[in-house]
């Protein structure tokens, strides 16, 4: 079996050299026919394995959003005990044939006002604020389609197979 691309090529050869000079008419019908069904079968079976792979793709994302969903509840288990502990072993030292527990003081920064630190930050410290600015293309395309002239940016218009 020929590759996908290889097709046109040899259908465009068959057709050229299967065509009787005198009378114009089509001498390789069934070259051709076989190619064409040849061609089709090897579509049919790429577009096939694309969806065994999306399903395969989706299985894969199901288990990760599963898992995360597990590895989250877990972790907030984890943190409630840690602090369950915390309130209740009195900060106190212990030790253990299995493990051992001891308390380290830390700080941690707590913001309380999102609003007045960002106010704070932008205008007087500019170094302890971090915006990441990223472009909206949904809302850039909208601005090109209505006339705005955007530099740097074009709508390019492609075209997305669908497979069922």
């Amino acid at each position: 079996m020929l590759k996908l691309y290889e097709y046109d090529e040899r259908i465009e050869k068959a057709l050229s050299e299967g065509i009787n000079e005198e009378t114009g008419e089509l001498v390789n019908f069934e070259l051709l026919e076989q190619l064409a069904c040849e061609k089709d079968e090897k579509i049919k079976h790429v577009a096939l394995a694309i969806l065994n792979m999306e399903a395969e793709a989706k299985a894969y994302y199901d288990l990760v959003d599963k898992y995360t969903k597990k590895h989250k509840t877990v972790t907030n288990k984890i943190k409630s005990l840690k602090q369950y502990l915390t309130t209740y072993a009195d900060k106190e030292k212990y030790t253990f044939p299995e493990c051992n527990i001891t308390f380290i003081e830390s700080y941690e920064t707590v913001i309380t006002d999102k609003e007045a630190f960002e106010k704070y930050a932008i205008i007087r410290h500019k170094e302890l604020y971090e915006k990441v600015i990223k472009p909206n293309k949904s809302a850039i395309k909208e601005a090109i389609r209505n006339g705005i002239k955007v530099k740097g940016v074009k709508v390019v218009k492609k075209s997305n197979i669908q497979i069922k």
